[in-house]
């Protein structure tokens, strides 16, 4: 999926949800190379996962949805498109496996 349709999914996600007044930007989150674990600040914006490499034994967990890597991630196509909510925790089997996420971030304005 290229940059267009994924903005324009994200669009139709947000339209049935009838958020029509949003900031949209890309959002890249720099991983610590000695950490395992990263906690993001709360707040009221989604996250689309941009990022699609990544290892088994990865998991992403929102106020809204958790997310684990398992052997079948590398196949898993349009569904790979993650939304997580709020603070993000992420946590990788061992320090230094990713460097940095990217995600579409969309924070409604009102």
């Amino acid at each position: 999926m290229n940059s267009v349709e994924l903005i324009g999914y994200i669009q139709q996600l947000l339209t049935t949800r009838q958020i029509k007044d949003y900031y949209l930007d890309l959002f890249t989150l720099v991983m610590p190379p000695t950490q395992n674990r990263l906690y993001t600040q709360s707040d009221r914006g989604f996250y689309y996962l941009l990022t699609s490499q990544l290892p088994v034994g990865t998991r992403i967990a929102s106020e809204t949805s958790i997310l684990e890597v398992d052997a079948t991630w590398e196949n898993k196509g349009i569904t790979k498109i993650q939304e997580f909510g709020g603070q993000l925790v992420i946590w990788t089997p061992d320090p230094g496996q990713i460097n940095e996420l990217e995600f579409i971030r969309v924070i409604p304005r009102s």
